[in-house]
C-alpha cells in the first residue's frame, strides 16, 4: 500500500480489523461479481459492525479492486454498477437507521 492517508488508516486498524477488512472486501467484490447490491450492501453493513472505519476501508477498496476488473472480462463495468448500487443501498439503510434513533 502506498505511503500517505490510507496507508495510516489500514495501520490504524486492529490486526483483527485488518483480517475482518481482506475477508469483507472479498465478499464485496464477490456480491457485485455476482450481480447483488443488496449482498454488496449485507457485506458493507457486516462490515460496519466490525468498525466504521473498515466499512469506509472495504467499500475504498473494493472500488480500488474492480476497476481493473475491465481488463480481464468484466469489460462493462457491471461489477462496478453492482459494486456502486450496493453502496447506495447501503447509504440508505445508515440513513434510515439515524432517522430511527432520532425518532426513538
Amino acid at each position: 500500500m502506498q505511503s500517505g492517508r490510507r496507508r495510516d488508516l489500514w495501520q490504524a486498524l486492529t490486526p483483527l480489523q485488518q483480517s475482518e477488512a481482506l475477508r469483507l472486501t472479498v465478499a464485496v467484490i464477490a456480491s457485485a461479481v455476482s450481480g447483488s447490491a443488496q449482498a454488496v450492501a449485507s457485506c458493507l453493513a457486516e462490515a460496519g459492525r466490525v468498525a466504521p472505519q473498515v466499512e469506509a476501508h472495504v467499500l475504498w477498496a473494493a472500488r480500488e479492486l474492480t476497476g481493473p476488473m475491465r481488463l480481464v472480462g468484466d469489460t462493462e463495468s457491471v461489477s462496478s454498477r453492482w459494486l456502486e448500487e450496493g453502496a447506495r443501498v447501503r447509504a440508505r439503510q445508515r440513513r434510515a437507521s439515524v432517522q430511527e434513533g432520532l425518532f426513538s
